[in-house]
């Protein structure tokens, strides 16, 4: 699919073509399973219950989205998504006495304001209340012996079952950043060398599953602390024990890692590790700070994520040693800003730098439209090059950080007269959810099936869309108060939607 339009018609009708990716909720299953899933807290996340346990999502599977805040079936304000009338694609439900593994992968983490790298999982019955959906309970959620993982982890209790994020407990912020990057690092690696896993809807979306699972065994068999496990020879006996899995699943396996290639991804997964540990361990938290640290982890996992050889790995671990040092609380604490645009850090590297440097690095430009006050506004966007010709017209309706949305698509493949992707005036529904004053999340539902997207704004004259990773930049203007009517239908759609002015825009 060509996606130099990464909103293309395409993608949500290459969805609709999968009964996998059907996001309506289960409004008509069993009992509300109600529950939050954070890393930071996810928004727009899909939340399916892995019945038979294959790591992926089949038709038959409950289903839905988690709200902005990362709740699904009951809001953290009270509201009942299971409801009649309620927003029903928030609503999940798990047949009574039922116990499930649920799965939570994708959406956008509302710290980082970036799309959420990994998979989050939960093992219940649903009995009982909110329940908390983390990186502490994915790793308690498989095969392994959940009395003694609990053991490795230095748990006397369910403490970790607290919101401890909203508390700001820095030894559990630890524990759950250490788990989830070591297993993002290593599942982000093995995903470029096995890339099936992903774009094959026959085969797990991606592979931290397998490697939560295989880092749990091999931590219970070794009988030791969490602490003393993390070495450099378990994590690459993890890297192989994860490889071998995700070879079993494949007819015909692409060539294995070298040597070379596993000692590199243990590598960089022991300096995720020692990042958080190094990041949380000096002292009490405040919300900005915290903030801060999470923003700070999600760079680090991003540049190691791009290590493709042992300088690449050299330089997240100087990265590493630098933020981590014990006289570099400022540069931990420098991403504390909500406007921060992190992914301007990601390929400028962190050792040496200043927090005064990372905070300016970071910062958006002045002059970056705001989307703060996006409801009741619309907004107008277009992408030309020498293979596309594309435009859209978003409308967001709602109120404060959240609503509904009709975009209007026009679409045209230059290569492709015949391309059944082309429309001149597609008309979608969705719905969007503000991240920080200048990104918002949004979620366009097509023939029943959605996709969801981030929106950055620039600078005055151009905003980034951000879907599956991928990130384009698009000309557009400041978000306007629509004197029009939002359009009933694609006929009325095409008659909104602005002129596209040619350029070799994008990147």
């Amino acid at each position: 699919m060509n996606r130099n339009w990464i909103i293309a018609a395409g993608a949500l009708a290459l969805a609709a073509c999968s009964a996998n990716n059907q996001d309506g909720g289960s409004a008509d299953a069993a009992a509300p399973l109600t529950a939050e899933a954070v890393d930071g807290p996810l928004a727009f996340a899909r939340v399916y219950a892995d019945l038979n346990n294959n790591h992926r999502l089949d038709a038959f599977e409950p289903r839905a989205l988690t709200d902005r805040d990362g709740f699904v079936s009951r809001g953290s304000g009270g509201e009942n998504y299971c409801a009649p009338g309620g927003r029903t694609q928030h609503c999940l439900r798990l047949g009574r006495g039922e116990t499930a593994v649920i799965r939570v992968r994708g959406g956008y983490d509302t710290v980082t304001g970036e799309p959420f790298l990994g998979e989050l999982a939960l093992r219940t019955s649903g009995a009982g209340g909110t329940q908390l959906i983390s990186p502490i309970t994915s790793l308690l959620a498989g095969d392994a012996a959940e009395e003694t993982l609990r053991n490795a982890l230095g748990f006397i209790g369910d403490e970790h079952e607290t919101r401890y994020f909203n508390d700001r407990d820095a030894p559990l912020l630890a524990l759950s950043q250490r788990l989830h990057k070591i297993v993002a690092a290593i599942a982000a690696q093995l995903e470029r060398q096995y890339p099936d896993f992903g774009d094959n809807e026959d085969l797990p979306r991606g592979l931290a599953g397998i490697v939560q699972a295989v880092f749990a065994e091999r931590l219970v068999s070794s009988a030791a602390s969490l602490s003393d496990f993390i070495t450099q020879n378990n994590l690459e006996q993890v890297v192989r024990g994860s490889e071998q899995r995700t070879r079993d699943l494949l007819e015909s396996p692409p060539g294995a890692l070298t040597d070379a290639q596993i000692t590199r991804i243990a590598r960089l997964a022991l300096a995720m590790s020692q990042a958080a540990n190094g990041m949380f361990s000096d002292g009490a938290l405040t919300d900005a700070t915290r903030n801060a640290r999470l923003r700070l982890m999600e760079v680090l996992l991003r540049r190691a994520n791009r290590a493709a050889d042992d300088a690449g790995a050299g330089a997240v671990e100087d990265d590493v040693d630098w933020v981590t040092a014990p006289g570099n609380a400022a540069v931990r604490d420098a991403l504390d800003n909500d406007t921060d645009d992190i992914t301007r850090l990601v390929d400028q590297g962190l050792d040496g730098r200043s927090g005064t440097e990372l905070s300016d690095a970071a910062a958006r430009p002045a002059g970056a439209s705001s989307l703060a006050a996006i409801a009741g506004k619309d907004l107008s966007l277009s992408f030309s090059d020498e293979e596309t010709d594309a435009a859209v017209r978003i409308y967001f309706t709602g109120s404060g950080s959240s609503g509904e949305l009709i975009a209007c698509l026009r679409y045209e493949d230059k290569t492709d007269s015949e391309n059944s992707l082309n429309t001149d005036g597609l008309r979608l529904s969705g719905d969007w959810a503000l991240l920080n004053d200048y990104s918002l999340a949004v979620r366009l539902v097509f023939l029943g099936a959605s996709r969801s997207a981030i929106i950055r704004s620039l600078d005055t004259e151009s905003f980034g869309f951000d879907f599956d990773d991928e990130s384009r930049d698009y000309d557009g203007d400041a978000p306007t108060g629509t004197t029009d009517a939002i359009p009933a239908t694609s006929e009325a759609c095409a008659e909104s939607l602005p002129v596209i002015v040619s350029t070799d825009g994008g990147n």
